[in-house]
């Protein structure tokens, strides 16, 4: 009776840490951090800013490919990152965006995997 007991115990409570390691997956961010301070280090690493949109340019690769690059800024510099869905971004735009810093061609880079239009 008692193995039937632990067994019960042991299986709510993998089943509670599956749902709790899937929650905090998709609710946990990173904090802010200033573009001056991605780096090179910062490479494949997720990093949030906030800042406004200075450029963007919407490019359509077939009917159902999209990107958008841009570039933001904020008190401490600028970087360029692209956005894989249609997002229809302006200038002056303030924004706040999570993404993956990459590497293109020598440049770092935002790869957008959420944008939040504050205004």
């Amino acid at each position: 009776m008692k193995t039937k007991n632990l067994l019960k115990l042991s299986l709510i409570i993998s089943i509670f840490g599956i749902f709790l390691i899937l929650f905090l997956a998709n609710n946990l961010e990173p904090n802010f951090s200033d573009i001056s301070n991605i780096t090179q280090k910062e490479l494949d690493n997720y990093v949030k800013i906030k800042g406004e949109i200075i450029d963007t340019q919407e490019i359509f690769l077939n009917d159902s490919e999209y990107l958008e690059l841009f570039t933001i800024k904020d008190g401490s510099g600028s970087i360029e990152g692209v956005f894989r869905k249609r997002m229809s971004l302006q200038t002056n735009q303030q924004v706040e965006i999570l993404g993956k810093v990459s590497d293109y061609k020598g440049a770092i880079q935002i790869e957008a995997s959420k944008i939040k239009i504050i205004s």
